[in-house]
């Protein structure tokens, strides 16, 4: 049987003290993170209208700030044009906090929208690994996953939408936090190793 080559060492590099420093943030992070998760699975609602409010907000701000940029550019080739879908971003994120329930029920259109359309075209890379082993295996389970997540997310909607968003960020603030303590302890073993 051919020995399979080993992966390269990512903390080769630092050292033991910086190491141990690091592993206590990413430990401290991760936990704080499932946390997080926790009140965001026990509190969909809630997290749900905090991301809309931020999306929102993001839009307004970046809406604005393009159309200060193309203000800034006037006489270039598209500058009206720029200060028109700056103009249109920040209209969006306004209509958003003023009427954030609505956002959240078109946020929640879109994001099964995206989990349908991302679960075809990894269905499509899953099909071109054909012979890759277990990789195949994994990414068609991927791509059928995404999918079934788009259809039960537009299934449901748009009575979902008040719990949907939350309920999944809170899945992936506890996951996030999981990999960071699984990173924390690596980190301990490796400043250990380099003492």
């Amino acid at each position: 049987m051919p020995e399979t080559p080993s992966l390269p060492n990512p903390f080769a590099n630092l050292g033991p003290d910086v190491l141990r420093r690091n592993s206590k943030a990413a430990f401290w992070g991760g936990i704080l993170s499932v946390i997080l998760g926790i009140a965001a699975i026990s509190l969909p609602g809630v997290f749900t209208l905090g991301i809309e409010v931020f999306i929102g907000t993001l839009l307004v701000i970046g809406g604005l700030v393009q159309v200060f940029s193309a203000f800034g550019s006037i006489g270039s080739k598209n500058w009206l044009l720029a200060g028109f879908v700056g103009a249109l971003t920040a209209v969006v994120g306004v209509l958003f906090l003023l009427n954030p329930l609505k956002g959240v029920v078109a946020l929640t259109a879109l994001l099964g929208i995206f989990f349908l359309v991302s679960g075809v075209f990894r269905l499509v890379a899953a099909i071109q690994l054909r012979g890759s082993g277990k990789a195949t295996g994994f990414a068609v389970v991927n791509a059928v996953i995404t999918i079934v997540l788009g259809g039960l997310v537009l299934a449901e909607w748009p009575e979902s939408s008040i719990y949907i968003l939350g309920l999944f960020l809170g899945i992936d603030l506890i996951f996030i936090g999981l990999s960071l303590i699984a990173v924390s302890g690596a980190m301990k073993q490796a400043g250990k190793g380099g003492e």
